[in-house]
Formats: structure tokens, sequence, C-alpha cells
């Protein structure tokens, strides 16, 4: 992006002015707004002119933390390469505040599309939605939704807590506990949570145990105390992800219960450090390779479409998950 200072210069108005009106931020006039965002716009545009000067396709991936999506972004960086695209990491914008800005950058590199990601528990305003299409930016959601339809790609959640669920009866455990954080109503995830409990009866997993914790760091040092010494003791728990999971086993370790002799400890989403948890932690991989791939492709798809003057129908996708056995999870002691 073009410096505040000379955006500033070419809008006559101040640095703290240019500043507060790419942030979208109040009492700035709407005129002021609106000129240092098309002096932003153009000179972005005048500094990086791929799409006049015919230069390669751009897409930009917008994601809340590069550690998670470590391997999403690697899949990506090779197929974008091996088609000839350009690829630019952003963010993912928190709030409507944050869209200005990042809809001048997206501009002056020319984007044709989008791919989003964001935490578990967050939907696309109609809002913003609106702001990607009216500046022709097609957007691709991954593992999130959007009040207006568009592409979308899903880890199959349900699938998934049932496939967790009969892995660990099939073990012998009938006392599980899920730790997360707290759902979000309208999330694809908060409806996996309320099938829980009906998933845990069909295989014989009752009672059945909710934690909400917002963080890992929230966990508190005696869950597990309060866990495995109840009436009935829990003997395996399904954490939210794999920091989640590393935490318990951190905990396990200081409270001196073997795992998984004593209990066992199921993770979520295969990140890159589980595999040297000890011990390697049992989890789920959502299978950001499969994901990526396809996210290009229903961009490749919905482009030709538009450029054959035709506007199919939103794709939605499921994508199938994959439990990779390790060494957390076993039988429940005798």
């Amino acid at each position: 992006m073009a410096s505040i200072r000379k955006i500033a210069e070419a809008a006559g108005v101040s640095h703290m002015t240019a500043q507060r009106a790419l942030r979208n931020a109040r009492y700035i006039a709407v005129e002021t707004r609106a000129r240092v965002l098309a002096v932003a716009t153009a000179l972005e545009r005048d500094e990086f002119p791929y799409r006049a000067a015919g230069g390669r396709p751009t897409i930009a991936c917008l994601l809340p933390r590069l550690d998670t999506f470590s391997r999403l972004v690697f899949t990506l960086c090779q197929l974008a390469n091996a088609h000839g695209t350009r690829l630019l990491l952003y963010e993912t914008p928190r709030n409507e505040v944050e869209l200005p800005a990042l809809l001048c950058a997206l501009v002056s590199h020319q984007v044709t599309s989008i791919l989003i990601s964001a935490e578990y528990d967050y939907v696309m305003p109609r809002t913003m939605a609106y702001e990607f299409f009216s500046h022709d930016i097609l957007p691709v959601l991954i593992g999130m939704h959007s009040e207006m339809p568009m592409d979308t790609l899903m880890s199959d959640e349900q699938a998934l807590v049932d496939t967790a669920y009969t892995y660990l009866s099939h073990l012998g455990h009938h006392q599980i506990a899920y730790l997360g954080p707290r759902w979000h109503p309208r999330s694809q995830f908060a409806a996996s949570l309320q099938n829980h409990r009906r998933i845990a009866a069909l295989h014989g997993a009752q009672p059945f145990t909710c934690r909400w914790y917002e963080t890992p760091e929230a966990i508190p040092e005696d869950i597990l105390r309060v866990l495995t010494r109840q009436d009935v003791p829990t003997t395996a728990i399904f954490a939210f992800n794999d920091y989640y999971a590393a935490r318990l086993l951190q905990l396990a370790r200081h409270d001196g219960l073997q795992v998984p002799e004593q209990l066992s400890i199921l993770g979520c989403a295969n990140l890159d450090f589980s595999s040297y948890l000890t011990p390697p932690l049992t989890t789920f991989d959502h299978q950001p390779e499969v994901m990526g791939a396809q996210a290009l492709a229903f961009i490749r798809q919905r482009l030709d479409a538009l450029a054959d003057g035709n506007r199919p129908p939103p794709q939605h996708l499921l994508v199938p998950v994959k439990l990779v056995q390790r060494a957390s999870c076993g039988p429940p002691p005798a």
C-alpha cells in the first residue's frame, strides 16, 4: 500500500485525517473519506499496474492466523505458482471497520477473487459480502458462513463428531468430555455441538460433559482432577483442536496422569506439532490440501462461467475429515 504520508499529500489532508479515513473512523466527513480512498486506490494502481499491463491474475487469501493454516497456505502457494497466479496474503478483517483499508489494497492489486477463512464462529455480514461483489471481487469461503449465498467449503463437522465418538466408544470409553470455546449459535461448529449429546447417547457414552473455555490457556489447572475424580470418572476427552489437546497433555503430566493408560486425549486439526507431542497426539485431519485445491477450482469455474455470461448458483462442498491415529488414545483403565 502507498504510504499514509503520500496519500495525505495527494488528498490535501493531514496525516492524521488520512489515517482515520482509511480506518473508517468516526467524525470524518463523507466527502473527505471518499476523496482519501479514491486517492489511495489511484496511487496503488499506479504502483501495481499488473492487470493494466496484462500481468498474472491475482488471488488474495484472507486468514486469521498463519500457524493454524500453514498447510493450506503451502498448498495454495504451490498451486498458484503452477497456474501462473499471484497469491497475496492478508489478515481476515475482524469487523467492518477494517474493511475499507483492505478493499483499497485489494483493488489496487487488481485482485479478481479472494479465499476467506476466519475463526470458527465467524459469519460474514451481508454488508461485507456486498462490498466485495461491488468491487468485482469473487469471494470463496473456507470453514465459515455468510449471510448471503456464495461458494463455501466446510469440514464435515457432523461426520467428525460421529467418528470421534464411534472411535472412543469402540475403545471402551463411556464417560467422555468435550473441551472447547463457547459456541456461536450460528456457526457450523455449534450445530455439530448440538449433536454431541445425541451421538454420544447412540454409542452409550453417557453421562456426557461439556466444558467451555475461550482459549487453551483458560483451562484451569485442576480440570483433569475434577473430571477424573467424579463419581463416574471421565476416561476420554475430545478437545476442540490440537492447542487445547496440548494444554491437556501438559496438565496430565502435571497431575501425574498417564496418557493413554489413565486418560485418552483426542485432538482435532492435525497441526504441525501434534506428532511431536508426548505421547504423539491422535487427532483429526481437515485435509487443507484438498480444501485449497477445491477452492481454486471453484474460482476458476466461476470466472470461466462469468466470462461466458453465466451465473451458476453457489457451490457448497463438505470436505471429509480423516482420523490420524497415534498414541494418545487407548482403552480405559480397568
